[in-house]
């Protein structure tokens, strides 16, 4: 057999006797070898010679697993090298509602990740031109031509606590697999300095 511990066929036999008919259970199982295989046991009665007879599946998760680890791994990742940019990075969704926001763009909103999301980026993000009026919005602008957006020279960021930072900011398109757009990522950086 390929499981020969004791408790490891009772814990089988258990979750097959407790499955509903086309239930499943995962189930990490010791193999005869010492190794552990994880798997989803299914479970499903059928007419069988004039009685009901348990047909039992079980599927290997190792692959299942191991692509999780690797998106899991994948996804940080992305994150670590977003709060490591040196520039404010905003995601937002078609509708312009705020997904995520790295820490430099926490700073320089002077909000907090969690506060932004699901939020409208122009409740609490406003951009002037030079001329101190509103600017033109990149988000929008960006999907409207399906392409890369940049931003004027001479735009100043705005904060409801009166502070103010010259930027330099552009948007571009986030696609899925299919090329559908689902998103816009929103790049602002800091020029004060430069601009002084």
């Amino acid at each position: 057999p390929l499981f020969d511990d004791a408790l490891t066929w009772r814990a089988l036999r258990e979750a097959i006797t407790a499955l509903d008919n086309r239930a499943q259970v995962s189930l990490y199982l010791r193999r005869k070898d010492g190794s552990v295989l994880a798997a989803e046991v299914r479970a499903r009665d059928l007419p069988f010679q004039g009685r009901l007879q348990r047909v039992v599946a079980v599927r290997d998760l190792r692959e299942l697993e191991q692509a999780r680890d690797e998106l899991l791994a994948e996804k940080e990742r992305l994150r670590v090298t977003l709060e490591s940019i040196g520039e404010g990075v905003i995601v937002t969704d078609i509708a312009g509602r705020v997904q995520y926001l790295n820490p430099v763009a926490e700073a320089m909103l002077a909000i907090s990740h969690g506060e932004a999301a699901g939020r409208s980026l122009g409740e609490f993000c406003r951009i002037l031109d030079e001329d101190g009026g509103a600017a033109a919005d990149l988000v929008q602008s960006c999907l409207e031509q399906d392409a890369v957006t940049q931003s004027p020279h001479g735009c100043v960021l705005w904060r409801p606590d009166g502070r103010e930072f010259a930027i330099e900011h552009s948007a571009g398109p986030i696609r899925d697999r299919s090329g559908q757009v689902t998103g816009v990522v929103l790049a602002l950086r800091d020029v004060s300095e430069m601009r002084r």
